[in-house]
């Protein structure tokens, strides 16, 4: 009998081993920087649906794209089977096809794909044949309200749309749309898609491309029925976005962008600190005292070990600087980063090319995915999650958990300096 069970427990355990690599899905479009996120051990879809950050959610199951509700296009990459029927609804995929000579013209010209070209004249015109992808207005009307202008030839005024995002793109975030598509992340195309609609004015705001309409509009579970933002950085339009997709959504449900999944059996999420980090805390914050390693999220405790070759026990399981190194680790953001060590850390990223060395900067600065540090003490600033913004750990006084502002303005009190990858 015991020896019947132990190989039914090897089968089990080979099945999950199958199971989790037939997950590993290639990107095309989209570098492998970027992937879904993790179904995690427990699901709050309180805490899910006010957390800010991009594709966070913690009752998405993308591992699993056959769920009843996401439906997968493309080559396995999932989206919302609202969206898709939405999309479906307005023959998108037909349009697509009718202007497709319009779109590869720019392709041609310019290199950006042709399914991006396609995704701003949805957003725009809805893919009409007579309408301009600059702003929708009719093909031939000259200076538009935005003054480009507004030729009579389909193919130019294509070939004008895309000149005009690859500068907005470079010229609001720095994004360099020259090189492969394969090279450019998930983020990039939603900042280049932002810096078309107003990226400079939700920049100027404070403002994310995930908190757009016009970008992420029905991408995932977290980003439907969104509303603008409002004043200053949506000027002419306040409350429900009517069109149920946005850019991001549409590229990839012509096959330009395919998500993949990146699922490990500790929490890490590829290419994603943010990500990471919150699937290793505690969803509420620890107190000094919760030092018991029976504390600490069931993921976190298995990272540590494979990531930062640490034991799940006393201290090591409060240490703050191996929480963050074994984030880094695990997420394959940075997997040279020391294991241990405030100080450390610090000469690390202040001698690794791969940070920006920004400082002492303010709260409204701080992006998420910032790693803040004092000489005694590191955290990484998650952005908006209800009530919390940032994760961290405390050496002997409490395994990780979310923090709420009062962490992050002690550091910046503190003389903390921060430190982004770029």
């Amino acid at each position: 009998m015991e020896f019947r069970e132990f190989n039914m427990r090897k089968l089990r355990l080979f099945i999950s081993a199958l199971i989790i690599a037939s997950l590993v899905i290639s990107l095309t479009g989209i570098s492998s920087n970027t992937a879904n996120a993790l179904v995690p051990l427990s699901c709050d879809e309180g805490f899910s649906s006010t957390n800010g950050n991009f594709y966070y959610d913690q009752c998405d199951n993308i591992c699993s794209p056959d769920s009843s509700t996401s439906i997968v296009v493309g080559d396995n990459s999932a989206l919302p089977a609202a969206t898709v029927s939405y999309l479906d609804g307005r023959k998108i995929k037909d349009l697509a096809e009718q202007n497709k000579d319009r779109y590869m013209y720019a392709q041609t010209k310019t290199g950006l794909p042709w399914q991006v070209v396609a995704a701003i004249h949805y957003r725009e015109a809805g893919m009409s044949a007579t309408q301009s992808i600059f702003n929708g207005a009719k093909l031939g009307t000259g200076i538009n309200v935005d003054g480009q202008n507004v030729v009579s030839d389909p193919n130019e005024d294509a070939l004008n749309a895309a000149n005009h995002f690859i500068k907005m793109a470079s010229g609001v975030y720095g994004i360099d749309l020259s090189v492969t598509p394969e090279s450019i992340t998930l983020e990039q195309w939603g900042n280049a898609y932002l810096a078309y609609n107003r990226g400079y004015l939700y920049k100027q705001a404070g403002k994310t491309y995930d908190q757009s309409p016009y970008v992420m509009n029905g991408f995932d579970a977290s980003h439907v029925n969104m509303s603008w933002v409002g004043k200053p950085a949506d000027p002419a339009v306040s409350g429900i976005d009517g069109n149920k997709a946005g850019a991001l959504s549409v590229l990839v449900y012509l096959g330009g962008a395919k998500l993949s999944s990146d699922c490990s059996s500790s929490g890490a999420v590829s290419g994603d600190i943010v990500k990471t980090a919150l699937n290793y805390t505690r969803d509420t914050p620890a107190t000094d005292g919760m030092t018991d390693a029976s504390l600490a999220k069931e993921a976190y405790r298995k990272a540590i070990v494979e990531f930062n070759g640490a034991p799940a026990s006393y201290p090591q399981i409060t240490d703050c600087g191996r929480f963050v190194s074994t984030v880094l680790h695990a997420s394959k953001a940075d997997e040279s980063f020391p294991a241990v060590g405030v100080g450390s850390l610090i000469k690390y990223m202040n001698s690794s090319p791969k940070y920006q060395a920004l400082g002492s900067i303010q709260m409204n600065e701080l992006m998420p995915g910032d790693i803040m540090a004092i000489e005694s003490h590191i955290i990484i600033y998650t952005g908006k999650n209800g009530d919390y913004v940032a994760a961290d750990a405390s050496y002997e006084q409490r395994v990780p958990s979310v923090r709420n502002s009062s962490s992050p303005t002690w550091m910046i009190a503190n003389g903390a300096s921060v430190w982004r990858l770029k």
